[in-house]
């Protein structure tokens, strides 16, 4: 059987690893003695800017501090980032079929592209679990200013592996972000690792259990896709028009919203001329 996907995308925090983010920063913030709900839920009003690269994780220690009433010394902080690292390192574990399916993957000849909507320290723990080397290409969204659900991230992805939309798979855990994948033409699959039995997707998109599961939807026993030409200049644009901008992004309180206006207008520049707007059938029914 040959390969049907020329690319697959990939995403990072559980899809291939697994990050214990809760006890994790349970342990690094336990000399404070401070609350821990208090502490995420001031945390992760810095969770975009982190993702997009406006704030390291440092900054993020040092403005939790000054919010919950501690002195940010720079000490202090430096001593927090020197424990999140250590707890980073010990905690976060590759899943067991991740090596396996990339060197499936790559004996295959499909391409491969890590994606991941994650903070400055993540390039660091990848090259510590030595997954770099297995992978084509690294695209990390604090590096390149897009975040997942939003079109450019894909798009760069695309651009860096010299493959066209069509002929790219990508796997996410959150099913928002497939829905993101699926509005630029990228087939998507969604990977529910922790789901209980009877989990049944009221997407359009395959869910799989295991990362080998997705290798039956990467073949084909027939010819393979044609490969299309190596994205030029603009090929950003090619791959960023080819669907509709209404899709659905996890909220806070975690249902559905549609994608902020300042989307849909980045939207209509770019690929107004350049795609045939077309409704998603795609939706969700739980947090992303």
């Amino acid at each position: 059987m040959t390969a049907v996907a020329r690319a697959c995308l990939i995403d990072v925090y559980d899809t291939i690893l697994t990050s214990q983010f809760v006890p994790r920063m349970a342990a690094v913030i336990e000399p404070l003695g401070v609350d821990l709900d208090k502490w995420l839920a001031e945390w992760d009003t810095m969770r975009e800017d982190r993702d997009r690269g406006k704030v390291t994780v440092a900054a993020s220690f040092e403005r939790t501090l000054r919010a919950l009433g501690l002195d940010p010394e720079p000490e202090l902080v430096a001593d927090l980032s020197r424990r999140d690292a250590e707890f980073s390192r010990s905690c976060v574990r590759l899943c067991d079929d991740t090596v396996p399916f990339l060197s499936w993957l790559r004996s295959r000849g499909v391409l491969t592209a890590l994606v991941s909507n994650c903070a400055d320290t993540t390039r660091a723990l990848l090259a510590n679990l030595g997954i770099i080397p297995l992978v084509d290409a690294v695209v990390l969204s604090c590096e390149v200013g897009s975040i997942k659900p939003y079109p450019e991230i894909y798009a760069t992805a695309l651009e860096e592996l010299g493959v066209a939309a069509v002929d790219a798979v990508f796997i996410d855990d959150q099913p928002a972000f497939c829905v993101g994948a699926q509005a630029v033409g990228v087939r998507p699959i969604q990977i529910a690792r922790g789901q209980p039995d009877g989990y049944a997707s009221p997407w359009d998109f395959p869910v799989i259990r295991t990362l080998p599961e997705a290798q039956p939807l990467l073949l084909s026993g027939g010819r393979p896709r044609r490969p299309g030409p190596r994205p030029g200049p603009r090929s950003r644009l090619a791959v960023a028009g080819l669907g509709a901008c209404r899709q659905l992004q996890p909220s806070p309180g975690g249902t559905t919203a549609p994608f902020p206006r300042r989307y849909r207008t980045w939207w209509s520049s770019v690929a107004g001329s350049r795609a045939s707007r077309r409704p998603s059938t795609s939706r969700t029914s739980r947090p992303g």
